[in-house]
């Protein structure tokens, strides 16, 4: 699978710090020059350095600069909301919870078989990431896990509704990470089993079932509390 120019970005970084390019402490260079070392826009520049920022691995000072926070940040850390001006944590995790179980159901009646084991792919790596303490990695898999479902779901019209949330999602995504545990990584991995179970089935209600309960346990890790339907209305 292609990485997408902001992962790239992300990856290019992380190697600078862990690398000892950047020491912790270290201001990384401005925006603009950043951008033109990695040859990346500056909003995919943007979106990687908010993406380490919540990883731990980077501190953005506004008006400041960027800073080197950690060249190894543990999964221990209480994580900051980024887009409480717009959307607060509850409502951004209830929004994806209602769109991506709708579009897992979708998808267990349209996945190929190559899309079930490029997911199984996906989730074992996802373990392996997560036991290394890879999060740049563990951010990458999941959002690949994800996007795969909704592409494989086969609707477009759900496919552009999905993607002109992506950036909230995506920090609903990368916000849980640094408080995540090896257990809660662990139960992760599995209930993103139980979709992939589900998808192999053709079962759309469990496809539906258990895409909520792991957005719920996700949000829940991270002391937020939303609420699942019941059944799922598109069956």
């Amino acid at each position: 699978m292609r990485k997408q120019v902001t992962t790239i970005a992300i990856e290019a970084i992380r190697e600078k710090i862990i690398g000892g390019d950047y020491a912790v402490g270290d201001a990384l260079k401005c925006q603009p020059d950043l951008a033109k070392e990695l040859g990346v826009s500056r909003a995919s520049l943007r979106e990687a350095l908010s993406t380490l920022e919540t990883l731990g691995y980077l501190r953005i000072e506004p008006g400041k600069g960027t800073y080197v926070a950690s060249d190894a940040p543990k999964s221990d850390a209480h994580p900051r909301w980024k887009l409480a001006e717009v959307y607060s944590d509850k409502e951004a995790f209830q929004a994806r919870l209602y769109l991506e179980a709708t579009i897992a159901a979708e998808c267990a009646h349209n996945i190929s078989m190559d899309g079930i084991e490029a997911l199984k792919a996906i989730n074992n790596d996802l373990l392996a990431a997560w036991n290394s303490n890879d999060l740049v990695r563990v951010n990458e898999l999941d959002m690949s896990f994800h996007m795969t479902i909704v592409q494989q779901s086969a609707n477009a019209l759900l496919l552009d509704i999905y993607k002109s949330a992506q950036a909230v999602f995506h920090e609903t995504q990368t916000y849980p990470i640094p408080a995540t545990d090896l257990s809660r990584a662990v139960a992760y991995v599995e209930e993103h089993q139980s979709v992939i179970d589900a998808l192999f089935k053709r079962d759309r209600d469990a496809a539906f079932k258990a895409m909520q309960l792991h957005i719920q346990n996700t949000a829940r890790a991270t002391g937020v509390e939303i609420h699942i339907l019941m059944t799922n209305q598109t069956a």
